[in-house]
């Protein structure tokens, strides 16, 4: 028996993101740009504006925890049809969360990993609490532009 496929020309967080745009209300919680009012001349010029402007926090906005549209869900449903994958899932809890996830992922508790010496404090933060030991590499620094690369000795 198949699966009924979704259609995937839809697009729910674009969809809720123009429906809020029409209802054209005034931010004035996060984010603090308040959807490209607060940014200034040079990078609204250099950047334009729609990226602002969409940036749209999930509660009080296209979705909320207390009274969820499922836009989140309708979008993982549809990701998760078109990898042929039974769930998936968007983070929601910022880069840093994602960072922590994917480590603990492949590191269990007094594994060892082999991490950048210049990496990301979150990237510190998973090691500590999934208890990982680090293997640290010192990356070489790129002598004609003084930054360090991704070759490492």
């Amino acid at each position: 028996m198949h699966k009924k496929r979704l259609d995937q020309k839809r697009a729910p967080i674009v969809e809720a993101i123009e429906a809020f745009q029409k209802q054209g209300e005034i931010s004035f919680g996060i984010p603090g740009h308040k959807r490209n009012a607060g940014i200034d001349h040079l990078m609204s010029e250099t950047f334009g504006n729609v990226m602002y402007r969409n940036d749209i926090p999930a509660h009080h906005g296209l979705d909320d925890r207390k009274e969820s549209r499922g836009t989140r869900f309708k979008a993982e449903a549809l990701a998760a049809d078109a990898f042929g994958a039974k769930q998936s899932f968007y983070s929601i809890g910022g880069t840093s969360l994602s960072v922590h996830v994917a480590m603990l992922t492949v590191a269990d508790s007094g594994e060892k990993l082999i991490v950048a010496r210049n990496t990301h404090k979150s990237v510190i933060a998973a090691l500590l609490l999934g208890e990982v030991h680090p293997i640290f590499l010192q990356p070489e620094i790129n002598e004609e532009w003084q930054i360090e690369n991704g070759n490492y000795s």
